[in-house]
């Protein structure tokens, strides 16, 4: 690391943001003597390497990474202007890639005219992809139904599925491993249509604007999170039944993607072309929809008959409006835990310690402490009830306790 500190010293830069919250990219800008670092408070271990210390609340389950990001970068401005809600790339930057892919799709039978969707196939390292079989139904179904040439794209890990795929329906355009980057730019940029995985392509589709159909298998994956931000989309996530614990990059089973079928991902693909889709702007979006599907929430039992109430109250309108709702008493709360991802627990106090401590020590053996929340909602009405939860749960995550003052309960 010294060695590198020395190179960057040598550039002189004047600033340093840290997105990758990290110590040893923190630990690179404070020894290379950069003037201004600017990075989180949240790894109190080494955050004293920065300069400047931006507030970033790793419970808030709310906060998009877009609006997190944004946020780091703010503190360089004197003044707050709006926020961006597009990037623009001037055209002429893709125009020679776009002549590249133009050839490449026209010895495969694909005109220029022609319109067409794209899939991609993978999404790196662990389970976080679909299966390449079900890819292959789904572009067949779509070609039926829309009458789109399908383009299929991925990595250099891809090559040998995009040709099996291309094999066995020689109508499918398999482009996978054959693509820069800002190949795959041009190729998404014109795409009617894009599906894909929680991956980095997903995100160069809604750098476009173009619809989106987001697969999100994984139990950890959080949509409202890492979703498509600012551009038409449908996240597809199952509750899925697998009870193993979640670890994405690690897992060699594919239990989580089995459970996306071929017919939901249809049925999400009309909702994109009918323009029956969610935006999702910045954390002020009111309406996410992305949201529900992020959820896994767990209501403990409660042994007194005002509290069981209250709770199977909260229950039946969690469920009315979309939300994945699970109960447990205190005897299997680490077995819910990693069964369902639990990232939320509403426990009406007084809380035991059982529970206390499973949410405190769950880190240890799931991907992420669930957010303990003493207390439910206090809200009456199921008018806007998304909307008003989501403003709760940002008020409990500003509690370590989980509690919430009264007045804000509603």
């Amino acid at each position: 690391l010294r060695k590198y500190a020395e190179y960057i010293r040598e550039q002189h830069f004047d600033c340093s943001i840290h997105f990758l919250n990290s110590y040893p990219y923190a630990y690179l800008a404070w020894r290379a003597g950069i003037p201004r670092r600017i990075g989180y408070t949240s790894s109190p271990l080494f955050a004293w390497m920065y300069t400047d210390r931006v507030s970033h609340n790793t419970r808030d389950i709310t906060h998009h990474e877009v609006d997190q990001n944004i946020e780091l970068v703010e503190s360089l401005l004197v003044s707050h202007p709006s926020r961006p809600t597009e990037i623009v790339i001037p055209s002429a930057t893709l125009e020679p890639h776009y002549e590249n892919i133009r050839r490449k799709l026209a010895v495969r039978g694909l005109s220029p005219t022609e319109k067409y969707a794209v899939i991609h196939l993978s999404a790196g390292k662990g389970n976080k992809s679909w299966l390449p079989e079900r890819i292959g139904e789904l572009a067949k179904r779509v070609r039926d139904k829309y009458y789109l040439k399908v383009i299929v794209t991925g990595g250099p890990a891809d090559v040998e599925a995009g040709k099996k795929l291309a094999q066995q329906d020689p109508l499918l355009i398999s482009l996978a491993g054959e693509t820069t980057l800002t190949d795959l730019m041009a190729i998404i940029s014109r795409a009617t249509f894009y599906v894909g995985s929680d991956t980095g392509p997903t995100h160069l589709a809604t750098l476009f604007g173009r619809p989106i159909v987001a697969l999100f298998p994984s139990k950890v994956s959080e949509p409202a999170h890492w979703g498509p931000w600012n551009s038409p989309n449908v996240v597809v996530r199952p509750l899925t039944g697998c009870t193993l614990n979640c670890r994405p990059a690690q897992c060699p089973y594919f239990y989580c993607a089995e459970d996306i079928s071929v017919e939901e991902v249809l049925n999400s693909v009309a909702q994109v072309m009918n323009g029956k889709v969610h935006i999702r702007e910045s954390v002020e979006s009111l309406q996410d929809a992305n949201l529900q599907k992020t959820l896994r929430i767990l209501l403990v039992d409660s042994d007194q008959i005002e509290h069981k109430r209250a709770l199977e109250s909260f229950r039946e309108k969690l469920e009315r409006n979309g939300f994945a709702v699970f109960r447990a008493d205190q005897e299997n709360y680490r077995e819910a835990f990693i069964r369902h991802g639990i990232n939320i627990v509403h426990a009406i106090p007084p809380i035991s310690w059982k529970l206390a401590w499973a949410c405190l020590s769950a880190g240890l053996w799931v991907h992420k402490s669930p957010q303990l929340i003493q207390g439910v909602p206090t809200s009456e009405s199921d008018n806007n009830f998304a909307r008003d939860y989501m403003h709760y749960l940002q008020k409990a995550s500003k509690s370590w306790t989980g509690k919430i003052p009264q007045e804000a309960r509603g």
